[in-house]
């Protein structure tokens, strides 16, 4: 068999032409066939693997149990680039939606926006009117505002040009967001889905088809966008454009953070967020509070809480909480929302200190952490943890230059990993390709 898609798809679609109705969508069919049986043959071949976030500031120490030596991950995004084929570019579409052939909105628009703005997508939906359109610097752009609104009252969200042929824009609604997928007006396929965690840790994602029509596919969801990802035939990735304010998964709240809140609400908000990120039902995870240390020098109380999922798999994500004084509090997360093997909960992760620069080491359950030089590098001191936390004054300029190794209280040896695992992408893809856009 060929090893590319390409020659498969066609080999397929010659075997099967006569059973086919319509060429695009048993192109499409053929074509999602053909990746699927490849992925799963990379997927026996390249094996299991364990995942981890990184966030601006934060570094989380990935490691395998046992003294593993670094493995290789699996994509959350199941990102095939062979699949994606040259389109057309988005200055080349013509304009879609309802309020598109309405002539006294089209000619509004050219009034207001179109000396500098090409009109893509417009309409008056459950999410208001919503305008998509691409600025003169390639910029997508969207506007958005009750229905029937004047452009001039509308709000802008901008974000920067994607390398990819089609535009994926999400809306609030009161309850879930609009999902709205532009390419080529010829594509009559694309698909949504959410991650999965595996009991190695290891994220896969679970694909669905979304209904499309010349070449716009529009979904309402109750999924949260941060973990989206849309595939199409000439794209692949996470939401391009977020018009509106969305918390990243993970992201919990608290008027006043107190012991109360950090035993009882804490792990209850933790597993709704956790079962949103996977779409599953809140009464199919389980969570619990891991870690609960007071570190003043971080600048308040860190804790952690782990989820445990359906598949067997589970995330943890860790906050800071910090005293304002007065009784008020405030919560931000220093370790994203992440999947770890079951058998690993406790693994350790490090976060920036503010405003003091310390990189704090949070190994739960551990009370040294020590830096093994591979090479010619110079040698760490060792990090004596405090209820699970301790701090690191001088980074190393090469993590992968040392190996980490991890000690309970009384010495003995409980983990290791390769220090190349502490620097990875992001496995769920949790964070925006172009962020949650700026009004302007």
């Amino acid at each position: 068999m060929s090893t590319h898609l390409e020659d498969d798809v066609r080999q397929a679609l010659r075997a099967g032409a006569e059973s086919l109705s319509a060429a695009p969508d048993g192109y499409a069919r053929v074509m999602t066939s053909v990746a699927v049986r490849r992925h799963r043959r990379r997927a026996v071949i390249a094996g299991t693997a364990i995942a981890s976030l990184a966030l601006a500031g934060v570094v989380g120490l990935a490691t395998g149990a046992g003294f593993d030596e670094p493995r290789p991950t699996t994509p959350a995004s199941e990102r095939n680039r062979e699949i994606t084929r040259v389109a057309d570019p988005a200055s080349a579409w013509p304009a879609r939606g309802a309020l598109a052939t309405d002539s006294t909105f089209t000619s509004q628009f050219e009034q207001a926006l179109g000396a500098d703005h090409q009109l893509l997508y417009a309409e008056d939906g459950e999410a208001g009117r919503v305008i998509i359109a691409i600025s003169a610097d390639g910029a997508t752009v969207v506007y958005r505002g009750a229905r029937g609104a004047d452009i001039e009252d509308l709000e802008r969200f901008a974000g920067l040009s994607a390398a990819s042929q089609d535009i994926t824009v999400a809306v609030p609604l009161s309850a879930g967001h609009l999902v709205i997928a532009l390419m080529p007006e010829h594509e009559r396929y694309a698909q949504i889905s959410l991650p999965s965690v595996a009991t190695d840790g290891s994220v896969y994602r679970n694909w669905r088809q979304i209904p499309v029509e010349r070449g716009v596919a529009r979904m309402v969801t109750a999924d949260p966008v941060g973990a989206l990802r849309v595939r199409t035939p000439v794209g692949d990735g996470a939401v391009h454009l977020i018009a509106g304010r969305f918390p990243e998964p993970g992201t919990l709240t608290c008027d006043t953070c107190d012991d109360s809140w950090v035993v009882q609400q804490g792990p209850s908000q933790f597993r709704e967020v956790a079962a949103a990120t996977v779409g599953v039902t809140t009464d199919a995870v389980t969570s619990r509070l891991l870690l609960d240390a007071v570190v003043p020098t971080a600048g308040g109380r860190i804790v952690s809480y782990v989820a445990e999922l359906p598949t067997g798999g589970i995330l943890r994500a860790s906050y800071l909480i910090a005293d304002l004084g007065n009784g008020d509090s405030t919560l931000w997360m220093v370790e994203p929302l992440r999947p770890l093997p079951v058998f690993d909960p406790a693994r350790p992760f490090a976060f920036t200190a503010q405003p003091s620069g310390d990189l704090v080491i949070v190994a739960p359950g551990k009370g040294r952490i020590a830096f093994s030089p591979i090479g010619d590098v110079p040698a760490l001191p060792d990090v004596q943890l405090t209820d699970g936390v301790g701090f690191v004054t001088e980074l190393p300029s090469d993590f992968g230059s040392y190996r980490i190794l991890a000690y309970a209280s009384d010495g003995s040896l409980t983990g290791g990993w390769h220090g190349s695992a502490l620097r990875v992408d992001d496995p769920l893809q949790v964070r925006y390709r172009v962020g949650s856009g700026a009004a302007g």
